[in-house]
């Protein structure tokens, strides 16, 4: 099965056997679900500050506090420029990963592999994808749901991929 069957497979919601497909997601819901929180936290700490008298300048910038966190824990909706036509996605099969982004289709044949490496560059925490020639090529698997365990999948077909070479 070709790379782009496999692609419009995963778009369809069926995932063929074997493979495991980990999406892209911009959205950070817990930070968005931190920033409500805190919104609610500094206007209730407000509300209270009023009903104990507190001087009004505390009040109000507790209340600038929780405006602020509110603003930050509402999503944005994008212009129709910045919407992507295809879900962004990163899909590991038994032998490749195929990864489309902003950036195109990328794929990676697991036996031309080396090693993943995570690693943190200009406050960005990237996973290295390192071939058998040196050439390194950076995932940033901050953006994927499920992306903490991305490194572990690709670790795993890699020692599998190994074990059975041996």
């Amino acid at each position: 099965m070709s790379d782009v069957e496999i692609l419009l497979q995963v778009d369809a919601g069926q995932t063929p056997p074997g493979t495991t497909a980990v999406f892209i997601d911009e959205e950070d819901s817990l930070g968005r679900w931190v920033g409500f929180a805190l919104s609610l936290g500094a206007i209730s700490g407000a509300v209270a500050c009023a009903w104990a008298g507190v001087h009004p300048a505390a009040i109000t910038l507790l209340l600038l506090a929780g405006g602020l966190f509110g603003i930050q824990a509402t999503p944005t909706l994008p212009t129709g420029d910045e919407r992507p036509i295809k879900r962004q996605v990163a899909v590991m099969t038994p032998t490749a990963i195929i990864l489309r982004d902003d950036q195109g289709l990328h794929t990676w044949q697991l036996t031309d592999l080396e090693r993943v490496v995570a690693e943190s560059y200009n406050r960005q925490y990237l996973l290295m994808l390192i071939d058998r020639s040196g050439h390194e090529y950076a995932l940033q698997p901050i953006h994927f749901r499920r992306g903490e365990r991305l490194r572990a999948l690709i670790d795993q077909r890699l020692r599998a991929l190994r074990v059975r070479s041996l």
